[in-house]
């Protein structure tokens, strides 16, 4: 198996993002609606990037409302494969943000990378709950791999896209 990192470069789209009591998983929450989107981006020399938003806006809406409904980060990642008591940890930087209160931040995520039905998934969540709007809570993200984009040109209109 290559080793964690090598597994982790590339791109991921976001699956599903939940956040649940710590003694009650059925006590769960879509922090930004149960349909979000996202991608995620991880480079050979320890970047990474990351978009989520919750779908459906208007194409007339104020910034205002689609600033509530995005979150954009970016900034060096590390990894320690061999991690603590947990799991191998993800550390995210936050170097840049359209969430001021989060630059300079850095998160710390137990990583896995699983084979599973449908493809190639990468989970995230905190070993610790974090206060959710007053409730301590575990996120939970799953990603899926996306297909490499080998392709020299742009697809002409109507012709298929990459997924």
């Amino acid at each position: 198996m290559p080793p964690l990192r090598d597994q982790l470069v590339g791109a991921w789209e976001l699956i599903s993002y939940t956040a649940f009591t710590p003694d009650d998983k059925s006590n769960s929450i879509h922090p930004m609606g149960p349909q979000a989107q996202g991608i995620i981006m991880y480079t050979p020399d320890g970047y990474m990037s990351a978009q989520l938003q919750t779908p459906g806006l208007k194409q007339d809406a104020s910034l205002a409302d689609i600033g509530s409904h995005y979150i954009a980060y970016t900034g060096h990642f590390w990894l320690d494969e061999s991690g603590d008591h947990h799991g191998p940890l993800l550390v995210h930087e936050m170097r840049n943000s359209n969430l001021p209160r989060i630059i300079g931040d850095r998160q710390r995520r137990l990583i896995q990378i699983k084979d599973e039905e449908g493809g190639r998934f990468l989970i995230l969540s905190t070993a610790d709950p974090i206060d959710m709007a007053g409730t301590m809570r575990i996120p939970l993200v799953r990603w899926r791999r996306l297909e490499e984009n080998l392709a020299t040109r742009e697809p002409e209109r109507g012709e298929a896209k990459l997924s």
